[in-house]
């Protein structure tokens, strides 16, 4: 009886539209409620996806930092070749033009270690040439020291400011005469020449060169440039520094004068 009596309530409610309003009304109420659970499926499921494809987008970083590596690598050993290519350029470039060794011949050589302290360098000699003792070691006109052995591997170099090496120089002054000097040197690759008379006209900026008094190395030579002085006039001797026009802890290439 009771769902009978249910039934026809049903049927005159819906009959008079009453039901209509009821459903308007419920989903007015919970619209707001249906819309979030809706919004937070959506977002679970993106986040869902994200953390399905979290293993994907690692790889893809992993790879793309690895791109990344690889080229600026390249890029790096490339800019490196090129900065050797144009220092061997330009230092064969300075023989040529050298009017005291432009015909004769010479090995340009990597430098693999610089001991400014001991006065040594030790070049490569990856072509296993056969490399002379006491052979000029040289960038242009400027020697930088003596071979002192070599094997198949290396070339060891005493430089000019070793105290194994005599070398007999000469000033250049302003006037384009030679003073006779003898190279010493100090800590540090440093080159002085000491016992320069007085009455001697030596200024800063004076060049230095080999002298003919030295056998086996070619003369007029660079050694150097007067950059200070010692002494006062009532001093019988003076003492030079010396600059040199090169650094060796930036160069990569010397050149050896091979023997004929």
């Amino acid at each position: 009886m009771r769902l009978y009596l249910l039934a026809f309530l049903i049927f005159v409610l819906s009959y008079f539209q009453i039901t209509k309003h009821l459903q308007l009304s419920f989903f007015n109420f919970f619209s707001p409620g249906i819309l979030m659970l809706k919004g937070l499926s959506m977002d679970i499921k993106d986040i869902s996806l994200i953390l399905s494809n979290l293993d994907g987008i690692r790889e893809e970083n992993s790879r793309l930092k690895e791109v990344i590596s690889n080229y600026e690598g390249k890029k790096n050993k490339l800019t490196i070749t090129n900065l050797n290519k144009t220092e061997i350029e330009g230092l064969e470039f300075e023989f040529k033009d050298s009017q005291i060794l432009r015909n004769k011949k010479i090995s340009i050589k990597k430098i693999i270690y610089y001991d400014s302290f001991q006065s040594k360098l030790v070049l490569e000699n990856s072509n296993q040439e056969k490399i002379e003792s006491n052979s000029l070691v040289l960038i242009g006109d400027n020697l930088i020291g003596l071979v002192k052995n070599s094997n198949d591997l290396s070339v060891e170099v005493s430089l000019i400011s070793s105290k194994e090496l005599l070398l007999n120089t000469h000033i250049l002054n302003s006037k384009s005469f030679k003073i006779k000097t003898v190279l010493d040197s100090e800590s540090g690759d440093s080159l002085v020449i000491n016992n320069i008379l007085t009455t001697e006209e030596v200024a800063v900026g004076d060049i230095v060169l080999t002298s003919n008094n030295n056998e086996g190395i070619v003369p007029d030579l660079i050694i150097g440039n007067i950059q200070r002085i010692e002494g006062i006039s009532s001093q019988t001797f003076r003492k030079a520094y010396l600059s040199k026009n090169y650094d060796l802890s930036t160069k990569n290439y010397v050149g050896i004068l091979k023997n004929e």
